[in-house]
């Protein structure tokens, strides 16, 4: 490869060796955003799955639906 290198003008051979160094990087990137999103999800299906294990779904549910009747019941009063 490389006395074939030498046979080329300069341009040719940067360029040749540019697009290699893009394949490479390209495929170091495919790589790493592969690892980075299934490291993202399992973090986020732990993160998920744990925080719904003690999740209180009545409180979740009713709360707004306090905090709106009692702040109705303060501004009635107020007015």
């Amino acid at each position: 490869r490389y006395s074939e290198d030498l046979d080329k003008p300069l341009g040719d051979i940067a360029i040749a060796i540019d697009q290699t160094r893009v394949q490479q990087l390209l495929k170091q990137h495919r790589i790493a955003v592969s690892l980075w999103m299934t490291y993202s999800m399992m973090s986020v299906s732990y993160t998920f799955w744990t925080n719904v294990s003690h999740f209180d779904f009545t409180s979740y549910l009713t709360d707004p639906i306090e905090r709106t009747v009692r702040d109705m019941c303060d501004s009635l009063s107020t007015s």
